[in-house]
């Protein structure tokens, strides 16, 4: 069979001519570097040195499937190489994404984005949506990357399948969607070959979900998750500085675990307390774990005497040297108001806590009895003073206490809902969240759009349920990671 023929159907997932012609090609046949490239994709063979080839097609061909392979092994060496042999091509705009400046991606991409060959303009539809991400610029990002799932799913082409919608598990994560993420990234992992598993595991766990493959970074994540976390952020920091793509990511889900590491800037007013509501890029660690139940605790506030600071529930384990405040219910959100405000006046507190304006003819006896069981809860770690224009919160001893405050966002609540009760109305979903039904039935809407949610009309009733509508598990590899 004529290699270009072995080629387009290794693209197809179908590797079994291009392993028979690897079997007698010749070392310096340009074909064998190509098609090896290709059979290292699917974990079938391992790439050789490179001998580059002077015909412009096949050099882009070797350069094209190389980057990938570079691209996975986190290998910048490699990676430069291919895209010094097509400076204007799809290396080059891993090259810049990876390792570079993020604006050189498009120039990079414009003759990529024009190709006549499918697995090219959906390579370039996923960098381009990798950048726009990196940019913050999410709204395009969705597009570019719903685009390309797309396109990856009407091709048929695995590979292209997996990038496409890694780049869209990526996007809907730093949306602040990590149950979609999630949904996306477990259909991948059972069907990738295992050289892309190690990408799956980090993007699982920056969604805030153990990863269950065995390689070196699902083991160091595990051991975060596992609260063994002595020598597993060593590891993580090394893998984040080979692929610089991540590396920002890293540091803010560290401070998340660790109230030692200072939380960059734009995490710094949620884990020090001055807001509540949780920043997209750690929703994956700050949500009830099944979404049900708001007594399950989503984080823990550290108070000392001068500040306070919330760290994720997986990182319980590094405060067991520590007395832990218990409470619950509304004693529970009293303290956590108490330890994030530290002091105010009665009224501000009293709607802090309940969400309503204080009257002192209706709400005094209910707020002395709080306080006396808040301080009982206190014990001798700290005390509630009450003055005639301030109450405060003054702590004895280093404590810590479940977060009653922490907010995700409605979105994700409502999607977390829908999981758990599919097809269901804006009306069911505004009763069990507790909104009104202008809001649920704007947030439905909004998440319609967005492709996050199906809707389905019967009758005059419309349903809902969470259908990431772009993406559908892929093929083509299968679960016994066989070619086919």
């Amino acid at each position: 069979m004529d290699p270009r023929d072995s080629y387009a159907l290794a693209l197809q997932g179908d590797f079994r001519s291009a392993l028979a012609f690897l079997e007698h090609a010749k070392l310096d046949d340009p074909w064998r570097a190509i098609l090896r490239a290709e059979c290292a994709l699917a974990g079938l063979a391992s790439p050789e040195p490179i001998d580059w080839p002077a015909s412009p097609e096949l050099r882009t061909h070797l350069a094209e499937s190389t980057a990938r392979v570079a691209v996975l092994r986190r290998d910048a060496t490699l990676l430069r190489q291919c895209a010094d042999a097509h400076p204007t091509g799809l290396p080059q705009g891993w090259h810049a994404l990876l390792f570079g400046n993020v604006g050189e991606v498009k120039n990079a991409l414009t003759d990529a984005a024009r190709s006549p060959r499918p697995a090219v303009r959906i390579e370039a539809a996923s960098l381009a949506a990798f950048a726009h991400a990196r940019t913050g610029n999410l709204r395009d990002a969705t597009a570019a990357a719903r685009r390309a799932s797309r396109m990856a799913r009407t091709e048929g082409l695995p590979q292209s399948q997996y990038i496409a919608n890694l780049a869209l598990a990526h996007v809907r994560r730093l949306a602040g969607q990590p149950s979609l993420a999630l949904r996306i990234l477990a259909g991948l992992a059972r069907v990738v070959p295992p050289l892309w598993q190690p990408w799956i595991a980090w993007e699982t766990a920056l969604s805030g979900r153990a990863p269950a493959a065995d390689d070196e970074i699902s083991r160091a994540w595990n051991a975060i998750f596992e609260q063994r976390a002595d020598n597993a952020w060593p590891a993580l920091q090394r893998v984040a500085a080979a692929w610089p793509m991540y590396e920002g990511s890293l540091r803010p889900v560290r401070a998340a675990f660790d109230v030692t590491v200072p939380p960059p800037p734009s995490i710094a007013d949620f884990l020090s307390g001055r807001s509540n509501e949780v920043p997209p890029l750690l929703a994956g660690f700050f949500i009830s774990p099944d979404g049900s139940s708001r007594d399950t605790p989503r984080a823990y506030l550290v108070i000392n005497r001068a500040d306070v600071r919330r760290v994720a529930v997986h990182a319980k384990a590094s405060l067991a040297h520590l007395p832990c405040v218990e409470a619950t219910d509304r004693v529970a959100l009293a303290l956590s108001v108490f330890a994030t405000t530290r002091s105010g006046r009665r009224e501000a507190i009293f709607r802090a806590i309940y969400g309503f304006p204080f009257d002192p003819d209706l709400h005094v006896g209910v707020l002395h009895t709080l306080l006396y069981r808040a301080r009982q809860a206190l014990g001798d770690v700290g005390e509630i003073v009450t003055g005639p224009e301030e109450w405060r919160l003054n702590v004895h001893k280093v404590c810590y206490l479940a977060d009653a405050q922490c907010e995700e966002s409605l979105e994700e609540r409502m999607m977390r809902f829908l999981a758990r009760a599919e097809r269901k109305s804006a009306k069911e979903a505004s009763s069990s969240l507790g909104i009104s039904l202008r809001s649920a039935q704007e947030t439905l809407a909004r998440l319609v759009h967005e492709g996050a949610v199906a809707s389905q009309k019967s009758g005059r009733r419309v349903a809902y349920r969470v259908e990431d509508t772009t993406f559908q598990e892929p093929t083509g590899w299968g679960s016994s990671n066989a070619p086919r």
